[in-house]
């Protein structure tokens, strides 16, 4: 998994979270994603749990402007 702005779905623990990736470092996975109300959400995930999208996995998110996700991830370094 490359730490870039790319698209993941993530299935941790019973939940699905559709969002980027921010950072990425050994085998944790920094995610951001976006709510219903528009708030913007971060946590911290096990790679193992985190998906690029695909057949089995479709991508379903909200979207992020390139802009925002560029701020956040240099601020996650």
């Amino acid at each position: 998994m490359q730490a870039t702005a790319a698209r993941v779905v993530v299935r941790d623990g019973g939940i699905e979270i559709h969002g980027y990736v921010v950072a990425h470092e050994g085998n944790h996975v920094r995610v951001m994603w976006v709510v219903a109300s528009g708030r913007h959400r971060q946590r911290t995930f096990s790679a193992e749990t985190v998906f690029l999208p695909g057949h089995d996995h479709r991508w379903d998110g909200y979207l992020i402007p390139f802009e925002k996700l560029a701020v956040i991830r240099l601020a996650a370094r």
